[in-house]
């Protein structure tokens, strides 16, 4: 592909950008052990610092977890960035 002259290091990055955003992303889903562990320090140390929708949130996917064994991608991104927000 043709990457036309770049004037500034901003142009490159958002270049760079661009192009990473359609390209697809290798995900690795978390084993079954550690999105329970998560979800427990949810539950059992943080449920006081949780909005009404973590709450429901963590509920909802704790439920999936325990029929299916597993959470979509963007079920594991939200978990793992709200036991890191209120677990530390």
């Amino acid at each position: 592909a043709f990457v036309p002259f770049v004037n500034s290091h901003y142009d490159l990055l958002s270049q760079v950008r661009r192009v990473s955003r359609h390209m697809p992303q290798t995900w690795t889903p978390k084993d079954e052990q550690t999105l329970a562990s998560w979800i427990d320090a949810l539950i059992y140390e943080a449920s006081d610092r949780l909005t009404a929708w973590e709450t429901n949130f963590v509920d909802s996917v704790n439920e999936q977890l325990k029929a299916r064994g597993r959470l979509s991608q963007r079920q594991e991104e939200i978990l793992e960035r709200s036991y890191a927000d209120k677990t530390s």
